[in-house]
């Protein structure tokens, strides 16, 4: 009797490799972008106040940015067959 057994599997050096350099391309572009939005609330802070000071009424502008997501694992397919021997 034989049991095939298939799976996904990460644990190679190329996997990790990829992963952690994803890791650090999407960590650092998200605070890019966390900083962006940063200075751009306080422009729209700024240009708030000074509308308030002049009497006028200012609208802010929302500034809506999109986080970047993590890639999936380089997996690979691994296959194997058990050999079980039943006759006794």
């Amino acid at each position: 009797m034989s049991i095939p057994i298939c799976y996904e599997s990460c644990l190679s050096d190329e996997a990790l490799d990829s992963a952690i350099t994803d890791y650090l391309k999407v960590t650092a572009e998200n605070e890019r972008l966390e900083k962006e939005l940063e200075q751009h609330e306080a422009e729209q802070a700024v240009k708030a106040d000074t509308a308030a000071a002049n009497g006028e009424e200012y609208v802010k502008e929302e500034k809506i940015i999109e986080k970047l997501d993590f890639q999936p694992f380089n997996c690979v397919t691994k296959k194997f067959l058990i050999c079980i021997d039943t006759m006794g």
